[in-house]
């Protein structure tokens, strides 16, 4: 009669192992792959995304030829270009390579950087280098690698540049070098 007590037992066990081995075997596999850390999921060609200040008007504009978006919200993004549509001024960045985040409230820009301002009456101010950070809502930039400034015939240089375009300032950080052509009046 022992032997009776087991029989509902080993049925059990038979029963949640045969539960076991079905589900295993009817699984649907995985419907996606799992995302490696490396992996883009977004590529887009010639995107340009658009800000607008409180007013409603129109603030600046970023163009990429191409944009790589990371699942860790990194963006890099190939021949970036940058215009700010001021009252009285229009300001172009552009460079070869640039990196930010979705929000871009901070965008990288590396490789032949070139800042271009022209003022209301077209006086044009170029800056080059190889790196630049930009906070585009604020309208500043910085960088701590070498620059060169032209501005007509004047040519600045610098170890680093501190610029913000609301309030109409560039300086130049380090060791500076200025060269401005004689006029006539410091001739005589």
């Amino acid at each position: 009669m022992r032997a009776e007590r087991f029989y509902p037992i080993i049925a059990l066990a038979l029963l949640a192992a045969l539960t076991i081995w079905l589900e295993r075997t009817t699984r649907a596999p995985e419907a996606t792959q799992r995302i490696e850390r490396g992996d883009p999921d977004f590529i887009g060609g010639n995107v340009r995304v658009t800000s607008f200040d409180a007013d409603g008007r129109l603030s600046y504009e970023l163009d990429a030829v191409r944009v790589t978006h990371y699942p860790q919200d990194l963006i890099d993004l190939e021949q970036p270009y940058l215009r700010y549509h001021g009252e009285t001024a229009l300001t172009t960045v552009r460079a070869e390579q640039g990196q930010t985040t979705s929000a871009a409230e901070r965008v990288e820009l590396n490789r032949n950087v070139v800042v271009r301002s022209k003022d209301a009456e077209g006086k044009e101010t170029i800056v080059t280098g190889e790196h630049l950070t930009v906070w585009p809502d604020l309208q500043r930039a910085a960088t701590d690698t070498p620059v060169v400034l032209k501005q007509g015939k004047i040519t600045a240089s610098g170890n680093g540049m501190r610029a913000d375009n609301v309030a109409g300032t560039l300086d130049l950080l380090g060791n500076t070098h200025t060269q401005m052509p004689s006029s006539r009046q410091t001739r005589q």
